[in-house]
Formats: C-alpha cells, sequence, structure tokens
C-alpha cells in the first residue's frame, strides 16, 4: 500500500512526467481547478492516478494518489516541508502551463491567469 512518502518521492523524482496532457480537468465550487492523470504513477509495482488541486490565488493545493489498494494518500498544502521548494515551484509552473495551452479550455481555469475586470472601467 502507498504513503504519503512513497507520493513525495515519486514526485521528487518525476514531476516532469505531469507535462504531458491530463486526462481530466475539472472545477470545484471555490475555483479550485482539478487536474488529474490515470495510471501515471507506478509505485511498488501498481500503476496509480495522480490528482493535484490548484486553488485560488495560483496555489498548489492538495495532491493526492488514486487507484486499486490506495487509502487516503494525500499530500496537504500545509505539508510543504516533506518535499522541496524547488518541487512544488516546478508543479506549480506545470499546472499553469496546462492552464495556458491554447489548444484545450480549461473552462474558468483560464481566468484564474487574468486581472479582475472592473466593471466600471469598461465604457
Amino acid at each position: 500500500m502507498p504513503t504519503t512518502q512513497d507520493l513525495c518521492t515519486w514526485l521528487r523524482q518525476h514531476v516532469e512526467v505531469l507535462r504531458c496532457m491530463p486526462d481530466l480537468v475539472t472545477e470545484t465550487g471555490d475555483a479550485t481547478v482539478r487536474f488529474r492523470w490515470h495510471g501515471i504513477a507506478t509505485i511498488h509495482r501498481s500503476t496509480l492516478g495522480l490528482g493535484v488541486d490548484l486553488r485560488p490565488g495560483l496555489h498548489v493545493g492538495e495532491i493526492w494518489l488514486y487507484g486499486h489498494g490506495v487509502h487516503d494518500v494525500r499530500l496537504h498544502p500545509d505539508e510543504t516541508t516533506r518535499m522541496s521548494a524547488t518541487v512544488w515551484t516546478r508543479l506549480r509552473s506545470i499546472l499553469l502551463d496546462h492552464i495556458n495551452d491554447r489548444e484545450h479550455d480549461w473552462g474558468r481555469g483560464r481566468d484564474l491567469l487574468d486581472p479582475p475586470r472592473r466593471m466600471d472601467a469598461v465604457a
């Protein structure tokens, strides 16, 4: 059974793999953009999916594994000491690149990058 430490180790070694197109990009009610890659991580001979949230303010939120044999393996954003700042920065950059991808429309996610527009500025 994978652990949170396995997730951290995998991310340190393979974060660049997440540059491949996500299998699913959705939104939550609070404008968080949720990315999922099915079957991208191999840990203890199991092929697992990986999910990452990009929260408003362009902050990386929860990171989690999913699939057979996974029970609540999550890395919360307040647990930054488990991974280096370099990995967090790369992951954030990868997520922003996916949102900026002009070939795919990720919905509201692109609005996270635009500055707020004031209605009274349009005249």
